[in-house]
C-alpha cells in the first residue's frame, strides 16, 4: 500500500514539474499565446486571417491581378508603375522590423506568428523559422492577408505585383536582407522594396548593404557568394 502511494506521489509530482519545465521551454522558445490552450481576442483575429486565405486560395491570380492594378495606380509607364506599387506595399505592411518586445507572439494550427497593433489594427507576420518549413512566407496572397513583415516580405509581395504588371522582377535574398531586382533596359536594377521608394532607392541601394554588412556592399557579397554579377545585367 505504501509503494502504491509512493508511486502515485512520484507520478503526481513528475507530471507537475513535467508541466512546469514544458510551460517555461515553450515560454522561452517562442514567449507568446498557444492559441489553442488559450484563445484570446487577437488568436480570433488571426484566425479570421487564415480563414480568409484558405478561401481565397481559387482565385489567388484575379485577386493579386487586380491588387497590381490597384496598386500601380493604373499607370502604363512602367517606371511609375515600379514606384506606385513599391509605395502601396509599404504602405500596405507594417514593418516588423526592429520591433523586439513590441511584438506578440501567436502559436495557431502549428505555425507561429508575431503580432503587432497599430491604432487598433492587427499586423501578422509568420516567424521566420516557420516561414522556411510551410512555404507560406514566400506567398504573396498570404502576405497581403496577414499584413506585417519585413524586408523579406515586402520583396515577395512587390516582386510579384511588379510581374503580374508586365514587369519582370525577381526576389533576391541573403542572410539578413532581400530585395528585387527589375530587368531595364537590359540592365537588373536593384529595388528596396522595405522602403518603398521604387527607382529611387536604386542610389541608395549600397548604402543599405553596407548597413547590414559592414565593410562590404550587396554587390561584392554577390559576386564573392553566390557569382551573381549585378554590373553586367540579369
Amino acid at each position: 500500500m505504501l509503494k502504491l502511494i509512493l508511486l502515485g506521489i512520484a507520478v503526481f509530482l513528475i507530471g507537475l514539474f513535467g508541466t512546469v519545465f514544458t510551460g517555461f521551454f515553450i515560454k522561452n522558445e517562442f514567449n507568446g499565446i498557444d492559441c489553442s490552450q488559450n484563445f484570446t481576442d487577437n488568436c480570433g483575429e488571426l484566425e479570421k486571417r487564415l480563414i480568409n486565405y484558405n478561401e481565397s486560395l481559387f482565385m489567388r491570380d484575379e485577386i493579386l491581378i487586380n491588387l497590381a492594378q490597384n496598386f500601380s495606380n493604373n499607370s502604363l509607364d512602367d517606371i511609375d508603375i515600379i514606384n506606385n506599387i513599391s509605395k502601396n506595399v509599404n504602405n500596405l505592411i507594417f514593418d516588423f522590423y526592429d520591433k523586439g518586445e513590441e511584438i506578440e507572439g501567436l502559436l495557431l494550427n502549428g505555425l507561429k506568428f508575431g503580432l503587432i497593433k497599430d491604432s487598433n489594427k492587427f499586423y501578422f507576420r509568420l516567424v521566420k523559422s516557420q516561414n522556411e518549413l510551410s512555404g507560406l512566407g514566400g506567398d504573396p496572397l498570404w502576405i497581403f492577408n496577414l499584413k506585417g513583415g519585413a524586408c523579406q516580405d515586402k520583396s515577395v509581395l512587390t516582386s510579384a505585383l511588379l510581374n503580374y504588371q508586365g514587369i519582370d522582377a525577381r526576389l533576391i535574398s541573403i542572410p539578413g536582407h532581400a530585395w528585387i531586382e527589375i530587368k531595364y533596359n537590359n540592365s537588373c536594377i536593384p529595388i528596396e522594396a522595405s522602403r518603398g521608394l521604387g527607382f529611387n532607392s536604386s542610389n541608395d541601394f549600397t548604402k543599405t548593404c553596407k548597413n547590414d554588412f559592414p565593410g562590404r556592399s550587396c554587390y561584392k557579397w554577390i559576386k564573392q557568394e553566390i557569382g551573381f554579377n549585378l554590373e553586367k545585367g540579369c
